[in-house]
C-alpha cells in the first residue's frame, strides 16, 4: 500500500524509532495510541517495511504471543504516541498528525 506523504504526516525518520523502543520493552506491558482514538496495549513485536513504503507495519503479541492478548496490525505512521503505563511516561510521540488507515 503506497502511502502518498503531506508535510503534516509524520516524518519517516522520527517514525523509525519505534520499532527500536518497543524492542526495548519486550515483554514488558506498553500502551501504543493510534489515530482514530485506537490504543493497543503491547508487549512484543514482529514488524516489516514493504517495498516502496515510508513507514514499517508491526504486528503485537504475535512472538511468542501473550496469553489473553490480542493481535494487532498497524504502521508507525498511525501511531500518536507510546505510553510506559506502569508510570505514564510519554515514551514517543508524533511529529505530525498521524494517519488513518
Amino acid at each position: 500500500m503506497l502511502h502518498t506523504r503531506l508535510m503534516s504526516d509524520p516524518s519517516p525518520a522520527h517514525c523509525r524509532r519505534i520499532v527500536p523502543l518497543l524492542r526495548a520493552r519486550d515483554g514488558q506491558k506498553t500502551t501504543v495510541e493510534l489515530s482514530g482514538s485506537r490504543s493497543f496495549e503491547v508487549f512484543d513485536i514482529a514488524w516489516g517495511e514493504d517495498i516502496g513504503d515510508d513507514y514499517e507495519h508491526i504486528t503485537s503479541n504475535c512472538s511468542p504471543g501473550v496469553g489473553g492478548a490480542d493481535i494487532d496490525l498497524f504502521f508507525t505512521d498511525e501511531v500518536m504516541r507510546i505510553v510506559a503505563p506502569e508510570n505514564g511516561e510519554v515514551l514517543w510521540a508524533a511529529d505530525g498528525t498521524p494517519s488513518v488507515r
